[in-house]
């Protein structure tokens, strides 16, 4: 399994009729910084060690983004993120 990218992610959300285009703009970009990179398999602690950032922060990015895409956890946003539309 391939990983995706925010941006791969966009364009086929973008290129999808049952998907509304809303859901990703609505994160920050820090909030799709740390997305990209849990979808990549990479840990808390690991993105707080590049972006500079504790691990406590990476941890707020998370429940942020779990909340404004409606999901309760954050295996649950990895797979809606990562997730193949229909094209």
């Amino acid at each position: 399994m391939s990983r995706l990218s925010i941006r791969d992610i966009e364009l086929r959300v973008a290129s999808s009729p049952t998907e509304p285009l809303a859901w990703p703009r609505s994160l920050t970009p820090a909030e799709r910084e740390v997305a990209s990179l849990l979808i990549r398999g990479w840990s808390h602690a690991q993105i707080a060690t590049t972006r500079r950032v504790t691990v406590d922060t990476v941890s707020s990015h998370v429940s942020s983004m779990t909340s404004k895409l409606g999901l309760d956890s954050v295996h649950r946003l990895i797979v809606a993120l990562a997730a193949p539309r229909d094209e």
